[in-house]
């Protein structure tokens, strides 16, 4: 029956669905043409509930050739069955069209909403179709086989999961028949008026969809797939799927498919993609799209992908790079995530602001460098292969990793599990009462980790530092107040306390630097407008608001300004105020003329480049303060879409909508360090 073969179960299950569609694609007007033959099992149903969308107009649903009963109930079609279905198996052909024309912005003001709005669109600039848009009959939380043909107009491109078996051209049309070769919960579509290269990672077929404009880009990008395959099936085993696809979007994306990524032409030309994202993406091919998410217990995917690959690529640079990386998660859940809107990783399914990313990206990657470090490097790396084997193309959860690592480490991971995934927040650890005592060869190091609020059970590292030797030790920390003596043979200089960014814990405001995400993170934000500024400059340099997604923040003139609004809110500056009680605290290696600025001892023109800095405030050591000089109403626009991107910096400057310097504050002082005097 219609050439597939079906694996039936003991329990007369078909395992899994089949789906045929038959697509024609309508550029110009935006329009699907699609005939879904989905094939059931005898398994008795009495209606069938699939989605999709309700702006879908279905034409005839069919069983066995005969029409059958159907409604739409918004964005579900309901098929109701005649009778008993005795049938081994029985087919249902749901012929329908439809329009989708979802307008991505044309100059998007902030990127925290990955999707753009854009779920379904059909144009000639290209077409791209959601697996959760319903623009075809699915049935939910079944995966299943696909056989997908689609039809466009010459020249123009159809591309999906699966392995391509079949192409073809007439006079006026094209057609591409896709073919998966395991089960998918559901299926996405790009098109367009690509050109096309292949090549052979091994024996995995590797394809470029570019537009002609990013053609130069190919041999850049397939070099590159080639490399992390490499990695990967070094770590993981075989490739899951039957190919893997660069495809290029017309607005900014970076989705990861089963088998292809879709990645937007304002994306793809920027050098750290292929060195970070792309790699991310093929990763997503063992982790989320090959083993899939039990999303009822949280989406630990994206965590555990940005630990393996974004994380990774730092490390195998140096110790230093990835202590760094490990750092900079630290800053953004510190100065992104308030205390009061954390919440745990089982509650995280995907990111919708870059406070939830802090926690489902950044948390999550955490969670696996501590559980590394506890289980060591043997049975940590066995254990994500074991999950290989037992989940790849089934839903897997938290337990099933904490599962795989017990039985390859030996260990009870329960209470791990629990502390960094069933609860929010994080540790708040800090130096105290350190102290040295000098008797004959030997000198005692004494003193007191401190943990703010309920404590949790942590294995914290220890580096004590003297003028030529250190020594690393850990401590084991279970209590509000964990005292500890070492004996050593030489005399200490300093001690630090997580050295190496081991640990998932909440910064001090003392180890953190004014930052981008500091503004950007508040929810108390006040945004003061220079009375020196023109008045097209202010309103241009305001979009810098919507870009941090403050639009509830309250925007007022330095005139109009009290000293109690100054001294209990984080502060935007924008434009420098004329009044001396608003201006700036300035950083060490920022001065600011009526002419110029000066950074890090690079010069610039105020009337030509624009600058953004991160600083103290004036009044509280708590609170953030940041200052905007736009050199244009023009120029203003332009910064205003880039700020956001650079959470990470202290300072930013941008010349002809270009950035050209970037930079951290160095933090004055740390809690979780003590220098010992020469008295000691």
């Amino acid at each position: 029956m219609l050439g597939l073969s079906l694996t039936i179960g003991s329990s007369g299950n078909a395992s899994p669905l089949e789906y045929i569609l038959d697509l024609t694609l309508d550029p110009g007007n935006s329009r699907l043409s699609g005939m879904a033959r989905l094939v059931f099992s005898s398994e008795k149903r009495n209606i069938i509930s699939l989605m999709l969308d309700s702006g879908c107009t279905v034409q005839s649903v069919t069983k066995f050739e005969k029409a059958i009963k159907y409604r739409q109930a918004g964005n579900y079609l309901i098929i109701e069955l005649a009778g008993d279905t005795e049938d081994e198996l029985f087919e249902i052909v749901v012929s329908y069209t439809a329009v989708f024309n979802d307008q991505p912005p044309a100059n998007p003001i902030h990127n925290e909403d990955p999707t753009y709005g854009v779920s379904a669109i059909i144009s000639t600039k290209g077409t791209f179709l959601s697996g959760a848009a319903g623009w075809y009959p699915l049935l939910l939380d079944e995966p299943a086989l696909y056989r997908v043909r689609i039809e466009t107009p010459l020249g123009y491109i159809g591309v999906t999961s699966g392995r391509l078996v079949a192409s073809g051209e007439s006079e006026s049309a094209a057609f591409f028949l896709w073919q998966t070769e395991t089960p998918l919960q559901a299926l996405s579509l790009a098109a367009g008026p690509y050109l096309i290269k292949k090549e052979l990672a091994d024996t995995i077929p590797i394809y470029s969809y570019f537009y002609p404009q990013s053609q130069d880009l190919a041999d850049t990008y397939l070099l590159a797939t080639r490399h992390y395959l490499e990695l990967y099936q070094n770590l993981f085993g075989r490739y899951p799927f039957e190919k893997f696809a660069i495809v290029e979007n017309f607005f900014p994306t970076g989705y990861g498919f089963p088998s292809w990524t879709l990645l937007g032409s304002s994306v793809v030309r920027l050098p750290f993609i292929v060195e970070t994202s792309l790699g991310h993406e093929i990763a997503h091919s063992w982790w989320g799209t090959g083993v899939m998410v039990d999303t009822r217990y949280g989406n630990w995917a994206e965590g555990l992908t940005t630990y393996l690959a974004d994380h990774l690529y730092k490390e195998r640079e140096s110790a230093d790079a990835g202590a760094e990386y490990r750092l900079k998660i630290l800053r953004d859940y510190a100065t992104l995530v308030s205390i009061e809107d954390d919440f745990a990783l089982a509650q995280f399914g995907s990111r919708d602001s870059k406070a939830s990313q802090s926690v489902g990206y950044g948390k999550g990657a955490m969670l696996f460098h501590m559980l590394r470090k506890k289980i060591g490097e043997a049975a940590f790396w066995a254990g994500l292969r074991k999950v290989v084997e037992q989940k790849m193309f089934r839903k897997a959860a938290w337990s099933d990793f904490r599962q795989a690592f017990e039985s390859t480490s030996g260990a009870d991971l329960k209470p791990f599990f629990k502390q960094w995934i069933e609860h929010p927040g994080a540790p708040v650890l800090e130096l105290s009462g350190v102290s040295v005592a000098h008797q004959g060869d030997t000198w005692q190091v004494i003193g007191t980790i401190l943990q703010r609020g309920k404590p949790y059970v942590l294995s914290v590292p220890v580096r004590i530092k003297g003028v030529t030797d250190s020594v690393d030790q850990i401590i084991e920390c279970s209590a509000a107040k964990t005292p500890f003596v070492f004996t050593l043979p030489w005399s200490p200089r300093r001690i630090v306390i997580d050295p190496d960014i081991d640990i998932f814990r909440r910064l001090s405001p003392e180890e953190i630097p004014p930052t981008v995400n500091g503004v950007r993170g508040s929810d108390n934000l006040l945004v003061i407008v220079s009375d020196a500024l023109p008045e097209p400059v202010q309103q241009a340099a305001l979009d810098l608001v919507s870009a941090f997604r403050q639009d509830q923040a309250k925007v007022i003139s330095e005139s109009a300004v009290s000293n109690e609004q100054l001294q209990n809110h984080d502060l935007l500056l924008i434009g420098l105020p004329t009044r001396a009680k608003i201006r700036p605290l300035l950083a060490e290696g920022l001065l600011i003329t009526d002419q110029q600025f000066v950074v890090a001892g690079d010069t610039f023109n105020n009337s030509s480049a624009d600058l953004f800095a991160a600083l103290p405030h004036p009044y509280k050591f708590d609170l953030n303060c940041a200052l905007f000089l736009p050199a244009s109403a023009e120029s203003a626009k332009v910064a205003s879409r880039k700020i956001p991107h650079y959470g990470k910096y202290s300072y930013l400057v941008f010349e002809q909508g270009n950035n050209r310097l970037k930079g951290t504050w160095t933090p004055s002082s740390s809690a979780m360090i003590h220098e010992f005097t020469s008295y000691e």
